[in-house]
């Protein structure tokens, strides 16, 4: 009967470990990140910027 290699069966289990330790990491930054897309992206709205009626233009020249 053959033997088990350790080696691998620990190499297995570590990556077994990291990809259970990593997955919901990445998942957490994704909600993160799409939330932090949205925000940017209702800051930079053209209705948000638009300040042309507002601007005055000035009378005395800059110093």
């Amino acid at each position: 009967m053959d033997s088990f290699n350790l080696g691998a069966i620990a190499f297995a289990l570590l990556l077994l470990l990291w990809v259970a330790y990593v997955v919901p990491r990445v998942a957490e930054r994704r909600d993160l990140a799409g939330a932090a897309q949205e925000v940017a992206r209702t800051r930079s709205s053209a209705a948000a910027r638009e300040l042309t009626p507002l601007a005055r233009p000035r009378t005395d020249p800059p110093r």
